[in-house]
């Protein structure tokens, strides 16, 4: 887990090179000089701004429990940052449902009202600031449950087949992905494997109200609730590295069980 944190760190100082130096040779290898208006994305070492938002959002929390300068934690240094840096809708609205999941479970109430109220005045102020979300993924979602979600619906068509379904946005772009796991899990392990998979996701959070929680689990839980706020509107449960490390973390709890 503290490399998980390490990681972070080094994602978030690369971010802030890339937007200092607007320039990855190593990471993105594109002629800064092909880019419009001569900026290149801040993508980390993720390719893609969002993802790497979600990144940030899927494993930031436990920066709560390892790292720490003078008790004060490092990642109310970076979440700001990150947020105005990145625009993106995506890791506001998980940062701010994580950061407000992790105080109601750490603090008592009269104390965690004052800071949920922060969190929720930051959400509100960000998604003022930020850049209009694109609206094609209702577009797509609408084609996929109109035409994809009818081809074996009980049992699904196998992972991965959202791609051969050949969707287009309004601006007839293909989508290799839904942006929205459940309704591409709906469509690929059918409605039989997702009630199976939601029913686990459930019985992990029964699990854990049932216990008693030290710091780091609710650090834990924290970013594997931002991984799946994050399904709803993206695709980190199709993305390898990210996977990667939510299954690390979910381990890394049942472990405390």
């Amino acid at each position: 887990l503290r490399i998980i944190c390490l990681l972070v760190i080094l994602q978030f100082v690369w971010m802030l090179m890339q937007k200092i130096f607007n320039y990855d040779p190593v990471f993105y290898s594109i002629d800064p000089c092909s880019v419009s208006n001569h900026k290149m994305p801040l993508t980390g070492w993720s390719g893609n701004p969002s993802l790497l938002g979600v990144f940030f959002a899927t494993n930031a929390f436990l920066l709560l429990n390892y790292f720490r300068i003078r008790k004060f934690p490092i990642l109310f240094f970076m979440i700001l940052p990150a947020i105005i840096l990145l625009n993106n809708a995506t890791t506001a609205i998980c940062f701010a449902i994580g950061g407000i999941f992790y105080v109601l479970n750490k603090y008592k109430v009269k104390k965690s009202l004052y800071v949920v109220l922060f969190f929720g005045i930051i959400l509100f102020l960000f998604l003022i600031y930020i850049k209009q979300p694109n609206m094609d993924r209702f577009v797509v979602w609408q084609k996929l449950i109109t035409d994809g979600l009818k081809i074996r619906p009980l049992v699904g068509k196998g992972l991965n087949y959202f791609a051969h379904l050949h969707i287009l946005d309004k601006t007839g772009t293909p989508w290799g992905e839904a942006h929205n796991d459940y309704l591409q899990l709906i469509l690929e392990i059918g409605a039989i494997g997702f009630v199976l998979f939601m029913g686990f996701v459930v019985s992990k959070f029964i699990a854990y109200f049932q216990e008693k929680r030290n710091n780091r689990e609710i650090c834990l839980m924290s970013n594997l609730l931002n991984y799946l706020i994050a399904g709803l509107f993206l695709f980190p449960m199709h993305i390898a590295q990210l996977s990667y490390l939510a299954i690390v973390q979910l381990s890394c709890l049942e472990s405390s069980y």
